[in-house]
């Protein structure tokens, strides 16, 4: 897909995949990534006629819709991300999530890292000890308004 490059058919590259060209894009593509949700966006800016600040005339707009999709731009995103998927390539490893095998094991222990339950255990007491404070007040409220209403 790429200029230059042999693809995993043995082909010369079509160009379909262009890293010498980028462009910011600044909408609702960007809102799971800014939550940890791991994305990637696939866009064709050439297709339809260019409107300035778009990637053409259509791109979220009303006329949006599944008739104006490009045939060859849907068949070459299917083909990357199957690539992505058949080589692994979307997987993304992280340190904290790697399992660390001990010194003194044979191979078959394996302990795996706890760092990333901390959060939770904290808000989990937190949590706790506003449902106590809450019950002790209500628990307070109650033996107040008998005591009121006995005299």
């Amino acid at each position: 897909m790429v200029n230059g490059t042999t693809s995993c058919t043995g082909e010369n590259g079509d160009g379909t995949m262009q890293y010498n060209i980028t462009a910011y894009v600044g909408d609702d593509h960007q809102h799971p990534d800014a939550l940890g949700i791991p994305t990637l966006s696939f866009m064709d800016p050439q297709y339809g006629e260019k409107v300035p600040g778009t990637f053409g005339e259509y791109w979220h707009t009303m006329e949006d819709t599944p008739d104006k999709v490009s045939e060859e731009s849907l068949g070459a995103v299917g083909r990357l991300v199957e690539l992505g998927l058949r080589s692994g390539a979307f997987v993304i490893y992280e340190e904290e999530q790697n399992q660390l095998v001990d010194e003194d094991t044979t191979g078959d222990e394996v302990e795996e890292s706890n760092d990333a339950s901390e959060p939770v255990s904290r808000s989990l007491t937190g949590l706790v000890i506003l449902a106590g404070l809450s019950l002790f007040a209500i628990v307070g409220l109650i033996v107040f308004a008998e005591w009121k209403l006995k005299r």
